[in-house]
């Protein structure tokens, strides 16, 4: 008797997951090797996801083909893109640990510092350069640094595990 048993999209995804996983990790090391303010940029955000999202597409569909015989009901393919982004982005997270808390622990306050010059410049821009006040700046800059900490990467993971689960 023919073996029928379907494949595990779980199973299936890892390799996508490793492959964006490793993209991505790539990007932030590069980024930080050019120099850290690239980490702050929105255009970092647009890259991790396009190298998160292609190689879901491009190993997704040959998963569908070769592996599920050119149909995969909505389940198999939400678990399917679920693990390949959860992985992708547990890369992702560990790239910024290594990077702000091993690597280069002065890099967190550089990007903090960065990210609230961002900020600063967009209220400007808009004329809001007054809404905040300087006590309103620095806890801004305390939650940013708290966010690169190990605690607040994890809660990070969290967030964007919700995040994954949208985008799948």
């Amino acid at each position: 008797m023919e073996d029928l048993q379907t494949p595990s999209p779980a199973k299936a995804a890892l390799t996508p997951g490793l492959v964006g996983g490793i993209l991505v990790m790539a990007l932030y090391f590069v980024f930080y090797a050019i120099d850290p303010v690239h980490l702050v940029k929105p255009y970092r955000g647009l890259l991790t996801f396009a190298l998160a999202v292609t190689p879901l597409l491009v190993y997704g569909f040959k998963w569908r083909k070769e592996e599920m015989g050119g149909f995969a009901t909505y389940g198999q393919s939400l678990q399917f893109a679920f693990v390949s982004l959860a992985i992708t982005s547990l890369f992702g997270t560990l790239a910024q640990m290594l990077i702000f808390n091993v690597i280069d622990p002065k890099a967190a306050e550089f990007v903090a510092q960065k990210s609230l010059e961002t900020i600063v410049d967009t209220m400007e821009r808009f004329g809001q350069s007054s809404a905040m006040s300087s006590e309103d700046l620095t806890k801004l800059e305390e939650g940013t640094l708290e966010g690169l900490r190990p605690i607040g990467l994890l809660r990070g993971y969290g967030v964007g595990l919700l995040i994954d689960g949208f985008f799948a």
